[in-house]
């Protein structure tokens, strides 16, 4: 029986190595060094600002409207992270104990990710064929994984409903897959856009 106990006991922690080696090895023999900083992302925040209105692209009820955003860099980190899309937040993301700063641990890939983010607050106008119908305070983030600034995911959290949109350094793309949730288009928010700047 003891030896039935120390063998399960060494399966064990063998099997718990395999799914999370960072627990053990940490993550620093494979740090890079970033290559960009707060100035180029603060740099894409204003390109963001300076875009013109951007079609809203999901879900399909809301295609028609367009967003213009008014953006600035937060004083602090919100208190609590407000929802995030289903497909973002997953079983499969298991946080890497042993990994210094904001990363996760994707058991597929065996290997710690860098996030750098900045936290943003403003506002977002949504217009429909160019009449303004809503104008929403938010506060969120925009979040570049890894080392480089090619991509980045940027959400935002009003009091009624969530905006995500996604950048890409690729010429032909840039941003792209901006989602409105359609409650942020509700009646309270449609009558709060007549007194808006």
């Amino acid at each position: 029986m003891a030896h039935l106990r120390k063998s399960l006991s060494a399966g064990l922690s063998v099997l718990f190595l395999l799914a999370n080696p960072a627990y053990f090895a940490g993550c620093a023999e494979n740090q890079r060094e970033m290559e960009f900083g707060e100035a180029e992302m603060l740099e894409l925040m204003a390109q963001l600002n300076a875009e013109p209105p951007m079609a809203v692209e999901l879900p399909s009820s809301m295609v028609g409207y367009r967003a213009n955003f008014e953006l600035v860099q937060s004083v602090e980190p919100p208190a609590k992270r407000a929802a995030m899309p289903m497909w973002l937040v997953d079983d499969w993301i298991v946080s890497a104990h042993a990994c210094s700063g904001d990363r996760d641990f994707f058991a597929e890939a065996e290997a710690c990710v860098d996030t750098t983010t900045l936290y943003l607050e403003g506002a977002v106008r949504l217009e429909r064929e160019g009449i303004l119908v809503a104008k929403l305070p938010v506060t969120g983030a925009m979040d570049v994984s890894g080392y480089a600034l090619d991509h980045a995911n940027i959400r935002l959290d009003a009091a009624d409903g969530h905006i995500w949109l996604k950048w890409n350094a690729a010429p032909d793309e840039g941003f792209h897959d901006l989602e409105v949730e359609p409650e942020l288009v509700s009646e309270e928010n449609l009558g709060g856009a007549s007194g808006a700047d």
